[in-house]
């Protein structure tokens, strides 16, 4: 997985809330799950980066426009009824992401998507307090029933994840924070990606769709994937992204002996999702350094509950200090 500096680094613990389902399933199981991208708590959330690349991306288009009707003064008229270079530029930008989204994440005659983003989420909380009791705003999402908070070694987390979806053939992996909004931090974040992208653009021109596309598709999914919209900062998601190479998929014809991970369906909240598991490759305990239990009304109850679900294991169990009832 794409880890530049290793997220350890700057987040030495990582906390997964859950509910009282969740909580026991992967105690039982030792396993953790990637859902679908579809199943995101921002529907939108894989399309958010589409504006930030047109910003980035018009005055190569136009640069592009303008060399074009330098080098075909003929069609200066056709231009011109097209609404000019600029306007001309903006269709070619247009058709170029279209593309991209297109080509990355939808099926196309029954084939299946050549991309097919996986999340597990986590918080990466810095302040001190939320790391000894958790987040409100989580707490509140689980209400009166209280929910659960898994503190994970991320270092020790992250090998274990690596070491088994490496089986796989993978066509983008990444373990990293999120990035809000679209100002000039994010968009130092993802400089590389960017450029990669602004060079498929001008191989948009020379080499046509399908081949600036091939080159730029790695960078754009991970700029999709790690890019949200800035009212969601306060949760300092990280998250882990991983998308296998699909049965059928254009991808999986380029491989000569592609490894396919198994994907699973569950019940969601609306109906069916798909999920895939990121350890069952391994009978390696998972890296728990404690569970916080949530506030609520049912705290104490919860939290006997949980002291004999996790047994002989060294796994710290403690309650959070923040007076909420739910």
């Amino acid at each position: 997985m794409g880890e530049e500096q290793g997220v350890w680094c700057d987040h030495p613990q990582l906390y997964h809330y859950t509910n009282q389902r969740g909580l026991l399933g992967i105690l039982e199981t030792q396993d953790l799950y990637a859902s679908s991208y579809r199943f995101l708590n921002d529907a939108q959330e894989i399309y958010y980066f589409h504006d930030l690349a047109s910003d980035v991306l018009l005055p190569v288009f136009k640069e592009h426009s303008k060399r074009f009707l330098q080098m075909a003064p003929q069609a200066k008229t056709s231009v011109e009824l097209l609404g000019g270079t600029d306007q001309v530029a903006r269709n070619d930008l247009n058709a170029f992401l279209s593309n991209l989204f297109k080509v990355s994440f939808s099926s196309v005659e029954g084939r299946p998507e050549n991309v097919h983003p996986f999340v597990l989420s986590f918080c990466g909380h810095k302040d001190e307090y939320e790391r000894r009791n958790g987040q409100l705003s989580q707490w509140r999402g689980y209400g009166a029933g209280g929910g659960y908070a898994l503190e994970f070694a991320t270092r020790h987390l992250s090998d274990l994840i690596g070491e088994c979806v490496r089986q796989y053939s993978i066509s983008v992996g990444h373990f990293c924070p999120v990035l809000y909004g679209d100002g000039m931090d994010v968009r130092q974040e993802l400089a590389s990606e960017l450029q990669l992208l602004k060079t498929a653009a001008g191989d948009f021109y020379s080499s046509g769709a399908s081949s600036s596309i091939e080159r730029a598709y790695q960078s754009f999914v991970k700029s999709c994937t790690v890019l949200k919209h800035q009212g969601f900062r306060e949760e300092s998601e990280v998250r882990v992204v991983i998308a296998p190479m699909l049965k059928n998929s254009d991808f999986s014809k380029l491989d000569d002996n592609p490894r396919f991970k198994k994907i699973y369906s569950r019940q969601g909240y609306s109906g069916p999702m798909s999920y895939i598991k990121l350890l069952e490759e391994t009978d390696k305990p998972l890296p728990i350094n404690k569970i916080i239990v949530g506030p609520g009304a049912r705290q104490e109850k919860n939290y006997d509950a949980v002291r004999f679900a996790v047994g002989e294991r060294e796994i710290n169990v403690v309650k959070s200090e923040t007076p909420y009832i739910g």
